[in-house]
């Protein structure tokens, strides 16, 4: 049998204290906890969640916007740099058809030798709390790039419970956490405010807030994720806990298996009579269900690899022909990944931290030479792009031209190398006039 902890107990006292005022536990460690996976292709995130309202006919709804900096316009003025940006975002009960539009506008300025111009991990969060009635409710937000004058749009749907029908046991929505951490004797929860769960290798929380009209009770519960065809893809082993309070904190851990295959799934949260199966719709079995939509696609380090195929294919400038060979032979992309995996943890300079910055520099060179060199096909396979991936941005060029023959010469100096590409068709089509030796290799450069 498992029984509440003292640490949840804790968690307890600190959100019965802090409820009203959530955000002054969320926003301070909410950044530092974003997946680098979404800040990679998501304009900005948002997340809702529905808890109990103190009157019968209403509820609470939290919502939170996060917007990258990276993703946001950035102007000159002065020695500094300025953003502006409008939040709006519209709630409609989809039941009863009405809704209502709020909106915060943002001005910010930064210090051009800050580090978050960079763009990782930096973000403006903002926090909305309404009252809602029960029903069915679509959340729609814009983030307004004023200096940009460009749009980012999301949307969510989430339900308000009538709370009072649940005469024993019912739960608000599910808020994903990026982790907890302790403070003194306080709890510091990091909410992680988006769908996308795969930067978490070492699983994830789930927080719901428990109401209970008769206490004490003891009630069993049982995490599942299903796929989109309603097949249960993991099962959370069976816990026991002991409920003593109407306002109850739970959070439990997630650790779904690594090698489910991508996609989108539910997250289900299930609270039962003590000791029955969940087969039956008793009622009195089944206390409550809550459940929100998760995906999942593979990564490493928490950076998205969405083409399996491409990022082996890549790997000849890191890796030996042995060691890729390895790789491809393998019968499905599972199990190329898994190896894909294996082979970037053993040469990450960092392998007691959630990233790796070789896996990291390597494709951010890869994408920046699709960027910079691409000519009738992609930008990593030129030898220029070679070169930039293996050694990095040269220190020094220089370029000659040659009327004559429309021949164009082009120099890259590093510290203890220089590379020769000319250019004989006068289109920019730079080729390496010698070849690399079989030992150059990509090294993380710090």
């Amino acid at each position: 049998m498992i029984y509440l902890q003292p640490m949840i107990r804790q968690l307890s006292i600190l959100f019965h204290i802090v409820f009203i005022t959530l955000s002054i536990f969320i926003v301070p460690t909410v950044i530092a906890q974003i997946s680098q996976l979404s800040l990679e292709r998501d304009q900005f995130f948002f997340d809702v969640v529905i808890y109990k309202g103190k009157n019968l006919d209403s509820n609470r709804l939290d919502i939170f916007v996060q917007v990258p900096f990276k993703n946001l316009q950035k102007l000159p003025s002065g020695n500094d740099f300025y953003t502006h940006f409008i939040v709006e975002i519209t709630v409609k009960n989809t039941t009863s058809g009405s809704s209502y539009t709020v909106k915060k506008e943002k001005k910010l300025s930064f210090n051009p030798n800050e580090p978050f111009l960079d763009g990782r991990g930096n973000s403006e969060i903002i926090q909305f709390v309404q009252s809602v009635t029960t029903g069915d409710y679509k959340i729609d937000v814009v983030v307004y790039d004023e200096l940009a004058k460009t749009n980012m749009q999301k949307s969510r749907q989430i339900r308000s419970e009538k709370y009072s029908d649940f005469s024993t046991l019912s739960s608000s929505s599910i808020l994903l956490l990026a982790d907890i951490e302790q403070n003194d004797s306080k709890f510091v929860i990091s909410p992680h405010l988006s769908d996308n769960i795969s930067q978490f290798s070492k699983g994830f929380f789930s927080f719901v807030q428990l109401y209970s009209q008769s206490v004490p009770i003891t009630v069993d519960v049982i995490i599942t994720v299903e796929n989109q065809s309603k097949q249960v893809v993991f099962t959370s082993q069976r816990k026991t806990l002991e409920i003593s309070k109407e306002t109850t904190p739970y959070y439990d851990k997630v650790d779904i298996p690594k090698n489910i295959p991508p996609g989108r799934y539910t997250l289900k949260i299930q609270f039962l009579k003590k000791g029955e199966t969940s087969s039956s719709q008793n009622k009195n079995v089944v206390y409550f269900t809550t459940s929100r939509s998760i995906y999942f696609e593979r990564s490493v380090a928490g950076l998205s690899v969405q083409d399996i195929s491409k990022a082996i294919r890549q790997l000849r400038y890191v890796a030996s022909s042995s060691e890729i060979e390895e790789i491809e032979k393998l019968n499905t992309d599972e199990a190329k990944f898994l190896k894909f995996d294996e082979f970037w943890r053993k040469i990450d300079p960092t392998p007691t931290t959630n990233r790796n910055e070789a896996f990291e520099q390597f494709y951010a060179r890869v994408e920046r030479a699709n960027e910079l060199f691409r000519q009738s096909g992609e930008g990593w396979l030129t030898d220029m792009g070679m070169v930039y991936i293996i050694f990095g941005p040269p220190a020094n060029t220089q370029i000659q031209n040659f009327p004559s023959d429309r021949r164009q010469v082009l120099q890259w100096s590093y510290p203890s190398r220089q590379f020769t590409f000319v250019d004989f068709s006068g289109f920019n089509d730079f080729r390496l006039s010698q070849p690399l030796f079989s030992t150059d290799k990509y090294l993380f450069q710090e």
